[in-house]
């Protein structure tokens, strides 16, 4: 076996229900897009964004800074999550 140490924070934001978001979000540093390549249709998810931080401060600043990159719909989901 090996450490199990956490070498990180990480959030994972669902992508449902819309098209594939735009390449400017991936200059956030630390955020990765797990694409399925499925036919959009509403409440399906259609990926997942992953978001890693060395702290969970800086987890929710870019988390914060990945909820503007999103569509109206799924940011305003994720907005009573991180704005408390």
């Amino acid at each position: 076996m090996g450490e199990t140490t956490a070498t990180s924070c990480v959030a994972m934001i669902n992508y449902v229900g819309q098209s594939k978001p735009k390449a400017d979000l991936f200059t956030v540093p630390n955020v990765h897009l797990h694409w399925y390549d499925k036919q959009v249709r509403p409440k399906r998810k259609m990926g997942h964004i992953n978001v890693t931080g060395s702290t969970p401060a800086q987890l929710l600043e870019t988390v914060k800074t990945v909820k503007n990159f999103l569509p109206d719909a799924l940011a305003t989901n994720l907005a009573p999550l991180i704005n408390n």
